[in-house]
């Protein structure tokens, strides 16, 4: 779900617990969040018979090497010169929409609505460009076009500032509805929908 993890503001919603080989209790932290973690203080010792051959451990003899499945055959998995895993990165694509020239009235309007179901991160930036009267914006979303929900509450815009939003919800489609703060004191506006694929 795109944005739900990361840009949402429920503290509650962005918890998780993790367990270790008891399912009874979690992971323990400190006050400061920081895992705690036990020393061990007592001595560990070990009876053997025989003959331990303890030395260095070298590449060539004590290495272990990694595969991978690469959809028809395993491959070794390759590091550079320097020992560090090659990997092959490609540059995320982005896509950007922008309605410019909208004028607020006293009821909500709307923005064009937007299908974001590829995007995987993706915000409206809703820029107030008139000279004095203040707009109200927020984000809609829709599962198909005909019901929205007011995914998140009414905010203020002044005159010559700028606000973005992010879903806190996913549907498919989200749009920005818009309105003056006064009633009779109409603004120019411009929404950017920018998203990462």
């Amino acid at each position: 779900m795109p944005n739900f993890k990361v840009r949402n503001f429920s503290v509650d919603r962005l918890k998780t617990q993790i367990f270790g080989t008891s399912t009874e209790n979690p992971i323990a932290t400190d006050s400061d969040g920081l895992l705690r973690i036990r020393s061990i203080s007592d001595a560990i010792s070990v009876d053997m018979t025989g003959t331990v051959d303890i030395r260095d451990l070298t590449a060539s003899s004590d290495s272990i090497e990694i595969y991978g499945f690469d959809g028809t055959n395993i491959q070794r998995i390759q590091t550079d010169t320097e020992g560090n895993i090659r990997t092959h990165l490609t540059a995320r694509d982005f896509s950007e929409l922008t309605e410019t020239g909208l004028v607020s009235t006293d009821a909500f309007t709307f923005s064009e609505p937007r299908d974001n179901s590829e995007f995987t991160t993706y915000s409206f930036a809703v820029y107030n460009s008139g000279a004095t009267n203040s707009i109200d914006a927020r984000l809609e979303v829709s599962a198909d076009t005909d019901q929205w929900y007011a995914d998140t509450a009414a905010r203020s815009i002044s005159a010559a500032s700028v606000d973005v939003f992010f879903p806190a919800s996913f549907l498919k489609y989200t749009r920005v509805a818009y309105r003056s703060t006064d009633a009779g004191n109409a603004s120019s506006l411009d929404i950017f929908f920018q998203a990462q694929l």
